[in-house]
């Protein structure tokens, strides 16, 4: 069984690019996961090589860099550069977008809580909705996690949503309010006991509040999440390794 979970927003001609250059999407999901890392600010504290990406790339703002970019990017864009050099030469002119876009992209982390929220919201943790669904619950109808199979990359378990998928998914979550998943929960747990691990914690009981408020903000965020991403007219891709 699969362990962890990230959803990330992607612009059509990004994944479009993604498609064709594989490592390129690398860049991308190491920006968006670094964005709590510093910022360079000066690229007087960069490496010569690491100085001439930037020129390459900004050659009329280079001091732009350090505002966005932080020396994990760097480093990453330059071993492109070193091991890639002809993908590399293909992509530059998009690299500063898939940095920036990286940096303000909507991005979730589900972690091992996927399965969970994937019950909760469509009572199946398969692709097919079965019987399975939940008994005298409410359920979206669809799975939010394994919604729609457009195959990204079978190899690393990436496939993506498109944009009217997206739009719907977010509709449908819109009246799956916090007493519904106080019900499933409940159901899940008194008819299979399910044990779930969330990060550090273990959300084996309904009554809990600890673990029902985390099951709550859970379901709350991956609502958001498609919500936001849809309000920008997105895709969406959704990882699970």
């Amino acid at each position: 069984m699969s362990v962890l979970c990230n959803l990330i927003e992607i612009p059509q001609d990004l994944l479009d690019l993604f498609k064709i250059h594989r490592e390129a999407e690398r860049l991308y999901w190491r920006a968006s996961n670094s964005r709590e890392e510093p910022n360079i600010g000066s690229i007087s504290k960069l490496s010569m090589p690491q100085r001439e990406v930037v020129r390459e790339l900004y050659p009329s703002d280079r001091h732009k860099i350090g505002k966005v970019w932080n020396l994990g990017d760097c480093n990453s864009v330059l071993w492109y550069k070193t091991y890639k050099p002809e993908e590399y030469l293909e992509i530059r002119e998009s690299i500063p977008k898939i940095i920036e876009y990286g940096k303000t992209c909507n991005y979730l982390e589900l972690g091992r809580a996927w399965h969970l929220v994937s019950f909760l919201f469509s009572g199946s943790r398969s692709y097919q909705l079965s019987d399975l669904v939940i008994w005298g619950g409410s359920s979206i109808g669809i799975n939010p996690i394994l919604y729609k199979k457009h195959i990204l990359d079978r190899e690393l378990s990436e496939y993506y949503l498109e944009v009217d998928e997206v739009k719907t998914l977010a509709e449908l979550m819109q009246d799956f309010g916090d007493e519904i998943v106080c019900e499933n929960l409940k159901q899940i747990v008194d008819r299979h006991r399910f044990i779930y691990f969330i990060s550090r914690y273990k959300v084996d009981t309904w009554k809990d509040e600890s673990s029902l408020s985390l099951v709550k903000d859970l379901c709350n965020s991956t609502k958001d999440f498609y919500c936001r991403v849809a309000d920008r007219g997105n895709l969406a891709i959704v990882k699970i390794c």
